[in-house]
């Protein structure tokens, strides 16, 4: 499953997460083991999703978990959510007024 309807979307560069154990820069190498046979994965320790997220685009059944609320609750809106697009103005919007704070500060 893709976050977005179109591929134009992925260009923008989310910030990298900035905590030890960050799996998001070995996602290609991850990428290369996956049996061609699996349906099904388990992110014990997923962090920010990142893995499960590779797992969802990939089509696969995913159980993902994490200690912290905070991932969990990525998790949810990331990997559970599978109906809900988010409009492209509505990210423009956003993403237009987080420039101006930035920029006005």
């Amino acid at each position: 499953m893709i976050l977005f309807e179109e591929y134009k979307f992925f260009d923008h560069q989310f910030p990298e997460p900035q905590y030890l154990g960050a799996k998001h820069t070995h996602l290609s190498w991850i990428n290369q083991f996956i049996p061609e046979n699996v349906t099904s994965v388990l992110d014990a320790f997923a962090d920010s999703q990142s893995v499960s997220f590779l797992f969802k685009q990939l089509g696969l059944k995913i159980c993902t978990n994490d200690f912290l609320s905070f991932n969990n609750k990525i998790g949810q809106a990331l990997i559970e959510n599978n109906s809900q697009r988010i409009d492209p103005k509505i990210w423009l919007f956003y993403f237009n007024s987080l420039l101006k704070k930035k920029c006005s500060r």
